[in-house]
Order: structure tokens, then sequence, then C-alpha cells
């Protein structure tokens, strides 16, 4: 068994993302064995929901400004950290006939919330969730030791523990992120603590073409 961080699980949902191609290679090959962690899947949908959101706005206001759709590059030169999600909008908006229906979302985010996080529920739902039970006395120790780890912020840390107790209670023995940092971390915390039997990997993109299509991967939640 392994578990995604959320920048993988993203990846997986969303077909325009950097990490598309490696979060789906790793998950085909082996679906049955994914789970979520509670950590994971909170911020996953909190994250996903937001930057949709941001990048939606972003492409909105340009389009009342300009009355024209932004181009990747116009839209990358705002808001950079967010391309991925332009990637996916543009690319629904592209499906459209007249291709300038999404000022028709400007009054109605708020559905268009709605749907999207019923939608990315329903994605995320068709993953196996690890359900942890009471922690042992000797797990509970361990776990009050764990909050001493040293990660870049308190939600890595959070993960991290999460993890740790999955790990534990179930045949989970494998995290595997793409955030350089946290793999690090999380590699000099399991060591500090003989906790080394686990294992933390780090998964880089893919930059060649996929030898699949993308109709195969995960279905597009916008979609």
């Amino acid at each position: 068994m392994y578990a995604y961080d959320t920048n993988l699980i993203i990846g997986l949902i969303n077909p325009k993302d950097r990490l598309h191609q490696a979060s789906f290679r790793y998950y085909r090959d082996q679906k049955e064995e994914l789970f979520l962690l509670d950590s994971v899947l909170i911020e996953t949908r909190t994250k996903f929901l937001q930057h949709y959101l941001d990048s939606l706005s972003e492409i909105i206001a340009f389009t009342n400004i300009h009355f024209c759709l932004p181009t990747i590059e116009e839209l990358n030169k705002l808001s950079p950290q967010f391309e991925n999600f332009h990637r996916l909008i543009l690319s629904e908006i592209g499906k459209n006939e007249t291709g300038i229906g999404v000022i028709d979302f400007e009054t109605s985010i708020p559905m268009a919330k709605a749907s999207l996080e019923t939608k990315l529920s329903e994605i995320i739902g068709k993953i196996n969730w690890v359900s942890l039970s009471d922690l042992t006395v000797e797990q509970l120790e361990l776990w009050e030791k764990l909050k001493t780890a040293v990660f870049s912020d308190s939600e890595d840390r959070e993960i991290f523990i999460e993890c740790i107790a999955a790990m534990l209670q179930t045949d989970l023995n494998r995290f595997v992120t793409n955030d350089e940092t946290f793999c690090k971390q999380a590699k000099r915390a399991i060591v500090a603590y003989h906790l080394d039997r686990f294992k933390f990997m780090r998964l880089e993109p893919i930059d060649h073409e996929p030898y699949y299509s993308v109709s195969e991967a995960t279905p597009n939640p916008l979609t």
C-alpha cells in the first residue's frame, strides 16, 4: 500500500497538471494499492477548489477588460503559480463553441464551486481511504515524540505524523510526493526515530509524451 501527497492527487485529477503523467502512470500500475490520508484529502479538496476559482477569477477579469480570452502566456504573467489551472480552464473553454462563455461564470462562481466540489468528491471517492483505529500505548508514546520532528510547517508535520500512524496500523509502507523538501525532512525524521522500514519517495514529472492517451486517465472533474 502507498499514499499520495496532495500535489500528486491534484496531478492525478487535473490532466493539464505538470505532474499528471507521472502521477497517473504510477497510479495506473498499482491503482488498488493507493490510499488517501485524512489530512491529504482535506488539503486536496481545499487547494484544488481555491486554485481553480483563483484562476477562473483571473480569466474573468482579463476577459471583461480586453473583451477576449487571455492566452496562457498572458495568464502566467499575472499569476504563474496557477499555470496548471489556467491550462485546465482554458482547455474547457475551448470546447465551448463561442469560446467566450466564461463570462457567464462571473455571477455564478458559488454554483461553479458547488458543482466542482461534487465532481471532485466523486473522483476522490474512488480512491481507498485509510481509517485509523485507536492507537496503542506504544504508538501514542511515539506519536508524542513525533510532534518534535522538524518540518518546514505544521501542515507537513501533521501529514508526516498521520502517515506514520497509518503505517503502524495498516499495510501502508510508502508515501509518495513531489515535494523535495518534505521528502528530505521526512527521511531525516524516520532515521532519527528509528522508523527506517517506512519509505518516503519523490516522484519526478515526466518530460516526454506519455505512452497512454489522456482519455485513459482519471476523468476530468469539469466534464
